[in-house]
């Protein structure tokens, strides 16, 4: 079976690694995004998917839209059965999802139809979904919009992060995908229609989401410092010092203000919430490294009744 792969990020290496592995497969050639500046010196850093294609010596297509007549042509040149796209970055035309004899299909991180969208990992654990998965699907025009050929789930551990969990699934795509590839190429997968009163969308993270909102209570808000890590990281402002944190647990506390230190020490920064406490477990300053909580306060003077600026953006001073 001659596969075309379409894959960015590191979520998508696995599934390509897999293909390449598999001795029924022949990867006719890759396709991820173009090269992006990146760090202090914006040098063109390729992406992981590249990387790994040509560690292996596979082709590599970069166009900035895969789309145009040129490129659809030139897709067509290599004569594939099956288009494979795992994170790729773009919604594909209807000329390109009818390229291949097989069709296209895609490895989307979440059990569809929950969270079709860009941020399916963080959005289930921000909302405190017990499960999530991956699912193999027949891709359509739409986003995430098209029949369920395959599903794997596991389960959200209460202390997952969305890097953590990341890595679990991507791994999970690579296997179901490899399970598969016979009944794929055999053509003997059923194709279920997703339940469209049953989805949902999971917008791409923002920076401004990550600004820890103190009048939410402490269970959400645990959720989502583990959602946000490893970016953009849930914060705060204390003593008019931004403070990254990386993780934290949910606390008792006595009643108090929201964003409220309650206490600061070897347990953690712990600050009162609309219902609960939130204890901050590891943090990080501007310019330092991450570390845990008790270990900050030996150098920082963080104390019981100093206020923790809001998503509202109140300016961090000492409660009244």
């Amino acid at each position: 079976m001659r596969v075309v792969f379409a894959g960015t990020p590191a979520f998508a290496v696995p599934c390509l690694q897999a293909l390449l592995a598999a001795d029924e497969v022949e990867v006719a050639g890759v396709y991820t995004r173009p090269d992006r500046r990146a760090g202090r010196g914006r040098e063109r850093r390729p992406s992981p998917v590249k990387r790994a294609a040509e560690a292996r010596g596979a082709a590599v297509y970069q166009p900035a839209r895969l789309g145009g007549e040129s490129e659809i042509k030139r897709l067509k040149r290599l004569t594939p059965d099956l288009l494979v796209v795992v994170a790729f970055g773009q919604l594909l035309p209807a000329a390109v999802l009818a390229v291949a004899r097989l069709g296209c299909i895609n490895l989307h991180a979440s059990l569809l139809p929950r969270w079709r969208g860009a941020a399916p990992i963080q959005r289930a654990i921000e909302a405190g979904d017990p499960a999530t998965g991956v699912t193999l699907m027949k891709m359509e025009r739409g986003l995430d919009a098209g029949p369920v050929l395959a599903s794997a789930c596991i389960p959200i551990a209460a202390r997952d992060t969305a890097g953590g969990l990341h890595d679990k699934l991507s791994r999970l795509a690579a296997r179901l995908l490899a399970d598969n590839l016979p009944a794929l190429a055999a053509g003997q997968l059923d194709a279920t229609p997703q339940d469209e009163t049953l989805a949902c969308h999971a917008p791409k993270l923002s920076p401004a989401e990550a600004m820890l909102d103190w009048r939410l209570d402490a269970v959400r808000l645990e959720r989502r410092v583990r959602a946000f890590n490893p970016w953009p990281v849930a914060f705060t402002e204390v003593g008019g010092m931004r403070l990254r944190v990386w993780r934290a647990a949910v606390a008792e506390a006595r009643p108090a203000q929201p964003g409220e230190v309650l206490a600061a020490d070897a347990a953690g920064i712990t600050v009162a919430t609309a219902d609960g406490a939130l204890a901050l477990t590891e943090v990080q300053k501007a310019g330092g490294r991450a570390m845990a909580a008790g270990d900050f306060l030996n150098g920082m003077t963080i104390t019981p009744g100093m206020r923790c600026a809001g998503a509202a953006g109140a300016e961090a001073k000492r409660a009244p």
